[in-house]
């Protein structure tokens, strides 16, 4: 796209957005996604973050105090210190006896504990707004968009005092995004935001196994199973398995690791692009002991590498998984 065609979309869709800020409501205003299928390569996101503060203050409340007052006395008498001491007589040999010297007795003032009404304060700490950011968020799709089906697709901003967090819940293509422009002025105490930025699209077929993540890991009756990505017609993975024992004393001992072929789990498919995997432990030839604790990890991971560095997708797309689930915990 040459310089001079990015610069007529990035000003019609300023255009647009005049327009857009006039003819919506406030609640528009405040949205924070948009559909990125569709029609055309611009689009407009206008969305707002109210920032607020830490107001602190103290309220008073009626309480009951308690101090120590004197009751009366009472005579107390240390004991002293006991010595030995012996002498020799002749004819018999030493002749011992106990000396008690130091013992002394003293008045001392007995105390009771009082109740009574008071005032006491108490912390109130209340978030206040203190300004508002407004962002236009203009958006050109490339011409890779027209490779994939986006109409599932949703793009959206999380903003904060300083910045941007861009996030996009899609499962047809790999979205990621370059900032063309960043303009932030102040508007009284309120900061006014325009941003132009290019949403950019790649295959994600062959992250297809990892990008719904493992999900609801769990073991009964020697079975393994767990939720992930649909996982028919996919190549480019591997699974595997690993069980360490537990030690208290010792270093873990790992009593079973090995890369799961196709055969050695079952599959049941469910919505949404999602399946249960099943694993039958005695069936790969894993045991359990089941007066032993035991850590069950199940990887994931693609065999060739994909390029996911600064993917928007949520779930995030990740090259390898990993779950752990602790069984005779």
């Amino acid at each position: 796209m040459n310089k001079s065609l990015m610069n007529l979309k990035y000003l019609a869709v300023l255009l647009l957005a005049v327009v857009f800020i006039f003819l919506v409501s406030f609640d528009a205003f405040s949205q924070s996604e948009i559909i990125i299928g569709n029609d055309g390569d611009t689009a407009v996101l206008q969305t707002s973050k109210s920032i607020t503060r830490e107001v602190v203050s103290y309220e008073p409340y009626e309480s009951t105090c308690s101090r120590e007052v004197p009751s009366g006395s009472r005579t107390v008498c240390s004991p002293g210190r006991t010595e030995n001491r012996c002498r020799k007589v002749a004819g018999v040999g030493d002749e011992c006896w106990e000396v008690t010297t130091g013992g002394e007795c003293n008045e001392e003032t007995v105390y009771e504990t009082e109740y009574y009404s008071c005032t006491r304060s108490r912390r109130i700490v209340e978030d206040v707004h203190d300004h508002s950011v407004h962002a236009t968020i203009n958006v050109i799709k490339t011409l890779r968009s027209k490779n994939y089906d986006l109409n599932k697709c949703k793009f959206g901003v999380s903003l904060s005092d300083a910045s941007e967090n861009y996030y996009a819940v899609c499962q047809e293509a790999i979205v990621k995004h370059l900032v063309v422009k960043r303009k932030e002025e102040m508007n009284g105490k309120d900061k006014i935001r325009v941003i132009n930025l290019d949403l950019d699209f790649f295959s994600i077929t062959e992250i297809n196994a990892l990008k719904n993540g493992i999900n609801e890991l769990a073991h009964s009756n020697g079975v393994v199973s767990f939720v992930t990505s649909d996982l028919e017609g996919q190549s480019n993975f591997k699974m595997t398995l690993k069980l360490t024992r537990n030690r208290l004393l010792l270093k873990d001992k790992v009593v079973f690791n090995k890369s799961l072929e196709a055969g050695d789990y079952s599959m049941v498919k469910l919505s949404s692009g999602l399946a249960r995997i099943n694993v039958n432990l005695a069936k790969i030839g894993a045991s359990i002991d089941s007066t032993k604790k035991h850590t069950l990890n199940i990887g994931m991971a693609t065999i060739k590498a994909v390029d996911v560095k600064g993917a928007l997708n949520t779930p995030k797309l990740e090259n390898a998984l990993n779950a752990s689930f602790i069984i005779n915990d």
